[in-house]
């Protein structure tokens, strides 16, 4: 068991704070932003083109883990550990996330011209998922190490950088005249301020963690060790986005673009949660050393506080949702029904973070890529039998179902752990 001292606890609890007021500020300033953004893309785009949009996206965001094979989350583990091995494990990082998004970004574009034939041209998805997969992704890289060094202050500060930039990047297609906001002129807008943003970061970056090689090739033991952080946020984000992928691909561009803004509207609420997932995260490792009750205990200090904003947050939603449908425009009214729908959505995911954390931190991590990976074989099986028949509606009952048994599945893995390992030392001491 991990002993402090009153006065090292005070000194962690002040850390906690400092970074909770960062990352809080971060979040925060990233919720408005957000917002404001894609409610300034749905004022501009036309419904079909933000429905690619979304549709297309989401499968960058299942693709996504793939680009770095988990290296990001390898970094975090070691280098909040033993910050000496950060120079190496960047190195490693850095090759491992340009070779394995250069190839992920050809393959996925190829992969949804066959799936998506009528969505938009080649060259448009094709920059899409070099835009997500590999341009914008150097800045998420950045901060995973900073958040592996515990620099929670200047990771906030890069993130109001960047979705400042994204920020700024949907007000300009806003700003053009109508003729011209389209989905290609975004992609440009997108791709170029992702460009300018993630070159002047990794330039920073380099000066302080090291000039990367990207000649060398990512060794085979990194990306083995890396795989199990691969699968989990895969299956977490397919869990997540496959139903706005299928709602494009079966039911209609509209509805995607319907069901999209309405998640991106619940995830926005999320983020305050988000934060302290960010801020916690790392001290799982230290906790979970000591086997899952130790890690349990740490989760069991911070939950309590984001149950209740999650269910506060949840009430707020369920409240101003025909509000924000009406802000949207008339294309957007089943947004209300969704976001009422799905209000439980954070509530849930609080509690699957926290256990899956909690998981994750006492080196349990294959346990959670198995619970994680059920419930997203339920969500494919489900949304792939239940859009055709019902649109949206089929998606958001798909949503409501896999999350509660994911919540359910990983509490009791922890719960049969925690009893385990209580009942050893018991065993051992009789």
């Amino acid at each position: 068991m991990i002993n402090e001292t009153p006065a090292e606890s005070g000194v962690l609890t002040r850390a906690h704070l400092r970074s909770w007021s960062w990352s809080f500020a971060g979040q925060g300033v990233q919720l408005a932003v957000q917002a404001g953004s894609f409610l300034l893309l749905a004022k501009a785009l036309p419904v079909k083109d933000l429905g690619t949009w979304v549709g297309v996206g989401a499968l960058a965001s299942i693709l996504g883990p793939f680009v770095a094979m988990g290296t990001g989350n390898v970094l975090i583990r070691h280098v909040s550990r033993d910050p000496a091995e950060l120079p190496e494990r960047w190195q490693r990082a850095v090759s491992a996330s340009f070779w394995c998004g250069l190839a992920i970004c050809l393959l996925a574009g190829i992969a949804c011209r066959l799936l998506l034939p009528h969505a938009a041209p080649f060259y448009v998805i094709l920059a899409l998922f070099i835009a997500e997969l590999l341009v914008w992704r150097w800045t998420q890289l950045i901060g995973q190490t900073l958040q592996g060094l515990h620099q929670l202050d200047r990771k906030s500060k890069l993130d109001i950088l960047v979705v400042g930039a994204r920020g700024s990047a949907a007000l300009m297609l806003f700003s053009l005249p109508v003729g011209l906001r389209n989905l290609e002129t975004w992609l440009a807008i997108y791709l170029g301020t992702g460009l300018l943003v993630s070159s002047v970061c990794l330039w920073r970056a380099m000066g302080v963690f090291g000039r990367p090689r990207l000649g060398a090739m990512p060794r085979w033991e990194d990306l083995r060790e890396g795989f199990g952080f691969v699968l989990s946020p895969l299956s977490q984000t397919v869990n997540n986005d496959a139903d706005k992928f299928l709602l494009a691909r079966l039911a209609n561009l509209g509805s995607a673009a319907v069901y999209g803004t309405a998640y991106r509207i619940l995830f926005a609420a999320f983020m305050p949660v988000q934060a302290l997932l960010t801020v916690t995260y790392p001290r799982f490792f230290r906790h979970g050393r000591q086997g899952i009750r130790p890690a349990l205990r740490y989760a069991a200090a911070w939950l309590p506080g984001a149950l209740a904003y999650s269910v506060a947050a949840g009430a707020a939603l369920f409240a101003v949702a025909p509000f924000l449908a009406r802000l949207l425009g008339p294309g957007y009214a089943d947004t209300a029904v969704i976001v009422r729908s799905l209000a439980v959505l954070p509530l849930l995911k609080a509690l699957q973070f926290f256990f899956a954390d909690s998981l994750t931190g006492a080196d349990f991590q294959s346990l959670r890529v198995g619970m994680q990976a059920l419930a997203a074989v339920l969500n494919v099986a489900l949304n792939l039998i239940l859009i055709p028949r019902y649109g949206w509606r089929g998606a958001v009952i798909t949503t409501l179902t896999t999350d509660t048994v994911l919540a359910l599945l990983l509490a009791a893995c922890v719960v049969k752990l925690s009893n385990h390992q209580k009942q050893v030392p018991e065993a051992q001491a009789s």
